[in-house]
């Protein structure tokens, strides 16, 4: 399939799939295109719209928030700004999903309709969301803006490096191979890749002619290191590199330019609402789709803080079928006080700072976020992988799986140096060589795992 593919996919391929399959896709893409160009005011009035409608429909139909708005006493008639909301105590989390999903569908919600996303989260005990088909084409009409962005038009040919491959029968795999081949991609499973697995993708990459890969920050981040120590050449014609799914530091960012000879553009989203944020070609930080979200970042206190860490708060404006009101996604950022030097109206999100859960505590009440970790033991040469696990409050276990011919002691003793302030705070730290460290079943590698049950955090 040459790159002249393209242009077919966009203006024939497309348009016929949305007709015959009923998708919204292309609609919802003139809508939020059209969007973009919209004033500060503008923006700002069709969010004071769509959240004065969304929280009426939660009021009349929805089972959960009809309890919650009417508890809380809110005029449920006049409510266009979150300052309301926040007031009022109204806020979501994963335990309420987990515990009272069934009451956030929407009276009459056709659940056997909608889509379910089931996600295990930090816990390991599933969390379901639902949508409908409108929202799953609304988000990737939201994708086709975000790449357009950075000179990656519909239907551009892609690498993508995610996931894990489905099951091994004959059907399933050419039925998913067919899928990703007439969008113009390339499946490359992310899960448990090794060095020459990471050759072959390089290759394989090269072979395809991708003009972009989107991939997950560990898995393209080994594929560059193993390009750099094996001196291989990239994949010519490759413009950027999309990543997203876990935390981006400079550090790997800088590495991965380095090898593939072509920019990084980092993305945020998550289960719940898919593309939350994206960087744009000036790499000045992550605009927040706020046409259809609103995003918060606030302190403990609930008070929403600008150009400091603070915990990140969604409301999804359009998914009336499930909707997520103030909803708590368990990350930390900075939302920014300034804008980007390109035309776009949405506010940025400067950085994104890890998740809130995952965090070391020590006893004397100090707390080191994960972000730290990977800051400090990315820049060990020779470390291929790293996990920290942080056994109690008096022991820390870190885990490395070194790249070939890669000295152990000096690499333990760089790794005790790099965090000799855990030491300073009475934590023993014990690290372990190994041949392979596991991925989550969706092929992402989790950098800190707490074992500290929650009652010794609160009792330290």
């Amino acid at each position: 399939m040459a790159l002249s593919y393209r242009p077919v996919y966009r203006h024939v391929v497309l348009p016929m799939h949305c007709l015959l399959r009923r998708r919204s896709t292309l609609r919802w893409y003139d809508t939020v295109t059209r969007q973009q160009r919209f004033s500060a005011d503008q923006l700002a009035a069709l969010q004071r719209l769509k959240l004065a409608a969304l929280v009426r429909h939660c009021a009349q139909n929805v089972p959960y928030y009809r309890e919650l708005l009417g508890q809380r006493g809110v005029n449920c008639q006049s409510v266009e700004d979150l300052s309301v909301l926040r007031r009022a105590g109204v806020r979501l989390d994963k335990q309420v999903v987990r515990t009272r999903g069934a009451d956030l569908l929407a009276d009459g919600a056709n659940q056997r309709r909608l889509y379910d996303v089931t996600t295990g989260g930090s816990t390991g005990v599933p969390l379901s969301f639902h949508r409908s088909m409108d929202t799953v084409c609304r988000r990737q009409a939201l994708k086709f803006r975000a790449e357009e962005w950075i000179g990656k038009p519909i239907g551009t040919r892609t690498s993508l490096i995610w996931g894990r491959l489905p099951p091994n029968r004959l059907h399933i795999r050419a039925g998913r191979f067919v899928y990703w081949w007439y969008q113009n991609y390339q499946f490359l499973s992310a899960f448990d890749i090794g060095p020459e697995q990471l050759v072959d993708y390089v290759a394989r990459v090269t072979r395809f002619g991708a003009e972009f890969i989107e991939s997950y920050v560990t898995a393209v981040h080994q594929m560059a290191k193993v390009i750099a120590a094996r001196k291989l050449n990239p994949p010519p014609g490759l413009r950027g590199i999309v990543v997203g799914a876990e935390e981006l530091v400079d550090e790997q960012r800088a590495e991965i330019e380095a090898s593939f000879r072509c920019p990084v553009y980092n993305r945020y989203g998550s289960s719940e609402f898919t593309n939350i944020a994206s960087e744009c070609a000036l790499r000045q930080g992550l605009h927040i789709n706020a046409d259809h979200l609103l995003v918060e970042v606030v302190d403990a206190d609930d008070r929403p803080v600008v150009d400091q860490v603070g915990e990140i708060v969604v409301t999804d404006l359009d998914n009336y079928e499930m909707p997520l009101i103030r909803y708590r996604i368990g990350d930390r950022g900075v939302l920014s006080s300034q804008r980007c030097g390109c035309s776009l109206p949405f506010p940025i999100l400067k950085s994104i700072n890890g998740r809130v859960s995952q965090r070391l505590v020590t006893r004397s009440g100090r707390e080191i976020h994960d972000i730290f970790f990977i800051h400090t033991l990315a820049k060990i040469p020779g470390v291929a992988k790293f996990q920290v696990v942080q056994k109690s409050l008096d022991l820390v276990q870190v885990n490395l799986e070194l790249e070939p011919n890669v000295s152990r002691e000096q690499t333990a003793a760089q790794t005790r140096q790099r965090l000799a302030e855990l030491g300073d705070q009475g934590i023993e730290l014990a690290i372990s060589f190994v041949d392979t460290i596991p991925l989550t079943s969706s092929g992402k590698l989790r950098h800190f795992i707490s074992e500290v049950p929650s009652v010794a955090r609160e009792e330290r």
